[in-house]
């Protein structure tokens, strides 16, 4: 069927009239693509905050990092009302350009007052001065940032063309942050004399130089995007309303949606843990040089640029945006990784002859960082773009699926759940530094390098305790499954002596000498991974679950299993170990969390700092405070008060979030086989 023209006929496609695709001219996918640019702007600027709340507002460092934390969550929550607004929306102005401009006022009128009026306040009213603001100043955030996935699906529904929004977006962050990476520095190097990032002479000029940027930017966004801003390219080519009933069936049923959502908040997770502070510390802490990153960065700009460009446009367009989503997650965490291991066992110092200046010395370290960084930028530019493109082909599919146009919802419902996410990243960053001594500041030129920065002590610590998880769960479930399987099979003549012997053992213990001479004279396993490796390698409790679930299977399924020729290793690989997931992930959960709690047989038989496991090392960090404090209680007067300003509340704090997110983030995976296994034997009434 023809569709009702109402526009010019440049404003249409040549095929439109035939298939219902419509494209558009690439200048204005450029252009548009500047709109997620100008928010990005702001979202660089506010990486500096947390100076400006310290040397100002007068707060701390967690809570300069958790208020960020809880902003990006209140920035989160804000966007299915600004989404549901969009979808209702169908003015004079379009659907998506009032948004992009009210939001743009707001970021602008706000963050001015943020950074101009806070400090000339009483001290006891700026904090919360402040946060007001800045609530409102998300919401202008929002009102901006919807918009740039919205509007995707009604700029071009051509799947060759969509992707090339990411390219643009690629290349203009690319180069965005490469050059403010550059800029900024010396603006702040310029202010040394007052307070360099912490003065308010550097916010002023980073605020002026933001809003000019974001308005420019934003006005070429609303130029680019008013041809197809109107109900003939909504989906449908007519306004729809929506209610909240369909909002309930798109977030229930769409799984195209639910998956894009799951894979692209961890990938922004990574990547936005990188912050601001994260530079400073790498390049003016450890590798002794502010400007330092300033000149690297004007080396990586431009190669940046071109291999981010080319890796989208060549992985979206040849192989799919979800192969290429695949691909950039992957490449992302593989060279990203490479990246950490250089500067956990390179030396960082050698990347300038000239700390003052921050002149390039070119040697291993230099040349490995810049193409490693180069790399990543291709592989992240993937992830972090195409995820746009991909939400309007969700909306497509909406479309498709129920002949609702919801863009607002699938563009929010992406935002609301990247920023939970990425909101931890501040977080992270801000409980890494406080467990490295910088407690009331961020790491700035200066500041002496900590063990705790320069070595990475922390995440040895997560890596022994990760690889420790992993291994002990895995050889755990594969011994327990294989002992219980073979104790419910009743053509086994000595089970019940065996299975007697398992549980005479939880009856009766050794005690804690001989088992102690046990595994440091006859095993030989001090300073050993096997010595906390073994202890908690088999559970008779975990055995008893196991094999009950075992022994619930028909036993005509193993002869029939038999008789087709199955030996017992392919019986219990290959038929019981797929029919109970529940028990495996049961099971395996328990054997997880002990591996992962477990502190008490790394002060028992290791004595290298190198090899604690996470948690025995903050249970180091939390009792050497507490002994520094009552030392310095006890000594001459005036101690008291430094006793006083450890941070030890605040580091308990940080420690739960870093003991608990890993675990929190895995529980899900398991949680609906996890219900079912544990409930195994109860009574049904």
């Amino acid at each position: 069927m023809a569709k009702t023209r109402s526009l010019p006929d440049k404003f249409y496609d040549k095929d439109y009239e035939h298939n219902g695709i419509h494209r558009v001219p690439l200048w204005r996918i450029a252009g548009y693509a500047l709109n997620n640019t100008a928010t990005n702007v702001y979202l660089m600027m506010m990486n500096y905050a947390t100076y400006y709340l310290m040397g100002w507002v007068g707060v701390g460092m967690m809570v300069a990092s958790s208020l960020t934390m809880m902003m990006r969550i209140w920035d989160g929550v804000t966007d299915p009302f600004v989404g549901f607004m969009v979808d209702k929306t169908n003015g004079k102005f379009g659907k998506n350009r009032p948004f992009i401009v009210i939001g743009q006022i707001i970021l602008c009128v706000t963050s001015y007052i943020a950074f101009h009026v806070t400090h000339k306040l009483p001290q006891g009213v700026r904090f919360p001065f402040y946060v007001v603001v800045l609530m409102v100043y998300y919401l202008g955030y929002t009102c901006q940032c919807v918009v740039t996935k919205s509007a995707q699906s009604c700029m071009t529904n051509d799947p060759k063309q969509r992707p090339m929004f990411a390219s643009f977006d690629g290349v203009f962050n690319t180069l965005l942050f490469a050059i403010l990476g550059i800029i900024i520095p010396r603006i702040a190097d310029g202010y040394t004399d007052v307070g360099g990032y912490a003065s308010t002479q550097f916010m002023h000029t980073l605020w002026l130089m933001t809003a000019i940027m974001s308005a420019c930017f934003t006005t070429i966004a609303v130029i680019s995007i008013t041809p197809k801003d109107r109900p003939e390219f909504f989906g449908t080519g007519k306004p729809i309303k929506v209610g909240i009933k369909d909002y309930w069936d798109t977030l229930k049923n769409n799984r195209a949606i639910q998956m894009l959502v799951l894979s692209a908040s961890t990938d922004k997770l990574g990547s936005s843990a990188k912050s601001s502070a994260v530079m400073v510390a790498m390049f003016a802490c450890i590798a002794g040089s502010n400007l330092l990153q300033s000149n690297v960065t004007g080396l990586v700009t431009i190669p940046s640029t071109i291999v981010c460009f080319l890796f989208i446009s060549f992985f979206a367009t040849r192989l799919g945006q979800r192969k290429a989503m695949l691909i950039g997650s992957v490449g992302g965490l593989v060279i990203n990784g490479a990246l950490a291991a250089l500067w956990l066992l390179g030396d960082p110092t050698t990347m300038t002859s000239n700390p003052a200046t921050g002149a390039l010395n070119w040697g291993y370290f230099l040349i490995l960082y810049l193409v490693l960084t180069i790399i990543a930028a291709g592989f992240q530019g993937i992830s972090g773009n195409i995820v746009i493109p991909m939400t309007a082909d969700c909306a497509d599919y909406e479309v498709y699926r129920t002949g609702k146009y919801v863009p607002g919802l699938m563009g929010t419902l992406f935002s609301f759940v990247d920023k939970l996410v990425s909101s931890f990243a501040p977080m992270v960053a801000g409980v890494m530094f406080s467990m490295c001594g910088y407690t009331d500041h961020n790491p700035v030129m200066g500041d002496p390098v900590t063990p705790g920065l320069r070595g990475g002590v922390v995440f040895r610590a997560y890596g022994t305790t990760i690889g420790l998880t992993i291994v002990g769960t895995v050889l755990g479930l594969l011994l327990q499954t294989m002992t219980a399987y073979v104790l419910s099979r009743k053509e086994f003549e000595w089970r019940n002596q065996f299975s007697f012997f398992f549980y005479f053992t939880t009856l009766f213990s050794g005690g804690l000498v001989p088992y102690y001479v046990l595994m440091t004279q006859t095993l030989n396993l001090r300073d050993s991974y096997l010595a906390l490796l073994l202890p908690l390698l088999f559970s008779v409790y975990n055995l008893l679950i196991m094999k009950s679930y075992i022994v619930g299977l028909p036993d005509s399924l193993i002869e029939a299993a038999k008789i087709d020729g199955c030996g017992e290793f392919r019986i219990l690989f290959r038929i019981v170990m797929p029919l109970i997931k529940p028990a495996l992930a049961t099971v395996g959960l328990f054997i997880a969390l002990a591996y992962w709690n477990d502190w008490y047989n790394a002060m028992l038989y290791i004595k290298d700092t190198n090899k604690y496991p996470l948690q025995y090392f903050l249970y180091q960090q939390v009792n050497d405070i507490e002994a520094y404090k009552k030392l310095l209680a006890n000594n001459a007067a005036g101690s008291a008060v430094s006793a006083i300003s450890l941070p030890t509340q605040s580091l308990k704090m940080a420690l739960t979030i870093v003991v608990t997110g890993p675990i929190v983030l895995a529980y899900p995976l398991v949680q609906k086989y996890f219900v079912q296994g544990i409930t195994i034997g109860a009574v049904k009434g």
